[in-house]
């Protein structure tokens, strides 16, 4: 059906959601068109830290190589309780916490903040038995908490302080090292239950994308001071805070996962 402005209720009504959408969230500029899902993962993904009885959020980037993962990750790396590393061990990671080089989000209860990893194959590319300590060390932070039982820190009794330490995590990888990968780097990736821990969340670029971003930067829009911002600020409470879902919310998410699980059924 057109109305008399020659478009249609449908297109109106996106239009009208997308302007809502940028006010209500005031999600700042950036010169990354088509980056708005991403983002959205990111920053929801950070508040989870900061929410009562909510666990700490385990975030996977998943897109194909020159596809803004690491430059949009990179704007948010002086947010209190980011913890950027290009690349980790387990054995840094726990050398740094002992030795209080590392400052606590939270103390009661104690979480760490999150780990920012721009490209977790280079995680995986240590040797075997370091990585398996990573990935247990990982595991144990995303869940149940870190633990003096374990094989990713030798000496317990100085990391008894920091059982139940928990914390978040966001890490990007490219299509190819997560899909075509072989050998031991994608048997690290799938074992351990590792990736049944985390949210993975995979895009692409579209060819009108595509054109999108060609015509911006013949704009000589791209980077431009009008549109470029270097670090993404986000305002955190001082304290966690105690957040109550609506019933009608709740009632909605729950009808959406049983359409999802018998979509899901049904293809198979």
């Amino acid at each position: 059906m057109v109305n008399n402005t020659g478009k249609t209720p449908m297109n109106k009504e996106r239009k009208y959601r997308k302007k809502k959408r940028s006010k209500k969230y005031n999600l700042p500029e950036t010169e990354l068109i088509g980056m708005e899902a991403p983002q959205d993962a990111i920053e929801l993904n950070f508040y989870t830290l900061h929410v009562k009885g909510e666990k700490p959020g385990k975030l996977v980037l998943i897109g194909d190589p020159e596809s803004g993962k690491t430059v949009l990750m990179m704007k948010y790396r002086n947010n209190k309780g980011v913890i950027v590393r290009r690349r980790l061990t387990a054995y840094g990671i726990t050398r740094e916490l002992v030795k209080k080089e590392l400052s606590l989000l939270y103390r009661n209860p104690m979480l760490l903040g999150t780990l920012m990893i721009y490209d977790f194959y280079n995680t995986l590319t240590f040797k075997a038995n370091t990585v398996e300590a990573t990935i247990e060390f990982l595991s144990a932070l995303l869940e149940e908490g870190l633990s003096l039982e374990s094989a990713y820190w030798i000496a317990g009794e100085d990391l008894e302080p920091y059982v139940g330490l928990k914390g978040g995590l966001i890490a990007g990888i490219n299509t190819f090292g997560l899909f075509t990968t072989s050998g031991k780097v994608k048997r690290q990736l799938f074992s351990g239950g590792w990736l049944s821990r985390t949210i993975p969340f995979s895009y692409s670029i579209s060819e009108t994308m595509n054109s999108k971003i060609s015509d911006s930067i013949s704009r000589n829009e791209y980077r431009s001071d009008r549109n470029f911002v270097d670090s993404i600020q986000l305002k955190f409470p001082k304290e966690r805070i105690d957040i109550k879902l609506p019933r009608r919310f709740s009632v909605e998410i729950k009808n959406i996962l049983v359409h999802i699980w018998y979509v899901g059924r049904c293809r198979k």
